[in-house]
């Protein structure tokens, strides 16, 4: 785009397919994380929190070089929690998900502070991560914006079709001649 239109400002619409929220390898994915410090987990970002009085507080999401508590340099949901103040002293559970009842089903509950995930992924750095798509599309300069979900009739592409399919049957003689002969005119 940049080459074939230098110094313009490109508006880029993407339907919402699930490919669209892929995110950069250091995003803030709850997901992503361990509950304590260290293994299996990926490199993240730096968050924020704010403060009660609005200000803006950077959180290192990898320990600092010089902080020898932890062998490996990753924290965890825990940590990131009891840094912004939100890990309570009873503790929590990791993942909600993994609670049971004693008769074995899935506890359903979806309040914001039940588990660690679920408190973490409410929290605004998390919930304000912009998938890589829209990332690098801004990272340009340029705007982007998704189409609703489930509403494919607010995407441009569907009045275009729409037209096509108008002519198409309009001057259809249904059949295969009078399609092969029409439908490249209705595209024109």
């Amino acid at each position: 785009f940049e080459a074939a239109y230098p110094g313009c400002q490109a508006l880029f619409l993407f339907d919402n397919a699930t490919s669209r929220s892929f995110f950069a390898e250091d995003a803030l994915r709850v997901r992503r994380m361990n509950e304590g410090p260290g293994a299996e987990q990926a490199h993240m970002r730096d968050g924020y929190w704010f403060k009660e009085n609005g200000e803006k507080v950077v959180q290192a999401m990898d320990y600092d070089k010089e902080d020898m508590s932890v062998p490996i340099n990753l924290r965890g949901e825990s940590k990131g929690l009891q840094i912004r103040g939100l890990w309570p002293e009873s503790g929590l559970y990791l993942d909600c998900g993994n609670r049971r009842t004693t008769a074995g089903r899935k506890v359903d509950n979806q309040k914001p502070d039940c588990c660690a995930r679920m408190l973490l992924s409410q929290q605004s750095d998390f919930l304000n991560q912009k998938g890589r798509v829209q990332e690098m599309v801004e990272a340009k300069g340029h705007l982007i914006l998704f189409y609703p979900r489930i509403h494919c009739e607010l995407n441009w592409i569907e009045y275009f079709w729409a037209r096509v399919k108008l002519y198409t049957r309009t001057h259809c003689g249904y059949d295969i001649k009078s399609l092969m002969k029409n439908v490249p005119l209705a595209l024109e």
